[in-house]
């Protein structure tokens, strides 16, 4: 009877080893499918033929950016495909074009890459070939692309954002006396001179200096167009700076006449 049961024990351990057997094998099985499959699935995600970029459409402002400049940046990535193309390395690239704001990159499956894009606008000339923005940024476009249109801001890298205010708020209040400001420079010691511009048909533009110094700039301006009118509006063609660097006055400086 012993040796029955022994023979049955033996039994049951040869059946027990031969499932773990089963089991182990089973396993090892499911790994390797799946190890195949992640690599597959891999392969296929580096393949460029899996969902290829075959079109990239571009919307937004970029009137002033040269468009090889931009097919230039994209070139590297059309052979890539679009699940795995770098979208945030090809944003930086577009936004250090000197005219572009900002680029968004969205992909529209299964093959299709939109950019979207938007312009600098620009304020007023720094320098020779710089061109400044309302906030305050400094931009280099190329020298064809800069407008002709814009007033000039002369002064120190460090006094830009003051420079800009000084600029709004003077162009605001001249603009109902049909001038605007053509040049402001603001020196290191915070001195303000103008050139002021008509901005009525004459062609070309009558101009003259306005010198506002570097203490009480505001009122010496404010009083500068509280007279304009009476003074000045009739005559203007005859004026070739007013400095109004006094306490209580003014003085004029008429071209020769001929």
């Amino acid at each position: 009877m012993s040796r029955k049961n022994h023979q049955a024990v033996r039994t049951k351990e040869l059946h027990a080893n031969k499932q773990a057997k089963q089991r182990f094998l089973l396993r090892v099985t499911y790994l390797i499918l799946i190890l195949s499959l992640v690599s597959w699935g891999w392969s296929m995600l580096r393949n460029p033929s899996f969902f290829p970029l075959k079109q990239v459409e571009i919307r937004g402002q970029y009137k002033n950016t040269n468009p090889q400049e931009i097919k230039a940046i994209l070139q590297p990535y059309l052979n890539i495909g679009l699940l795995r193309l770098n979208t945030t390395a090809i944003q930086q690239q577009l936004e250090e074009l000197p005219w572009v704001q900002t680029a968004e990159i969205s992909r529209d499956w299964p093959n299709k890459l939109i950019i979207s894009l938007t312009q600098k606008v620009p304020l007023a000339h720094w320098h020779k070939k710089a061109l400044i923005t309302a906030d305050g940024s400094v931009f280099f476009p190329p020298v064809a692309t800069i407008p002709n249109n814009l007033p000039y801001l002369e002064t120190p890298s460090l006094l830009i954002p003051q420079g800009i205010i000084i600029l709004e708020q003077m162009n605001h209040s001249l603009a109902r006396l049909n001038l605007q400001i053509n040049k402001l420079i603001f020196t290191e010691r915070q001195a303000v001179t103008l050139v002021l511009q008509s901005t009525t048909l004459q062609t070309p533009p009558i101009s003259f200096k306005l010198l506002l110094g570097h203490n009480d700039i505001q009122e010496r301006f404010n009083r500068f167009t509280d007279v304009f009118p009476k003074v000045f509006e009739n005559r203007l063609n005859q004026v070739q700076y007013v400095d109004m660097r006094y306490t209580n006055g003014m003085a004029v400086k008429w071209k020769t006449e001929k």
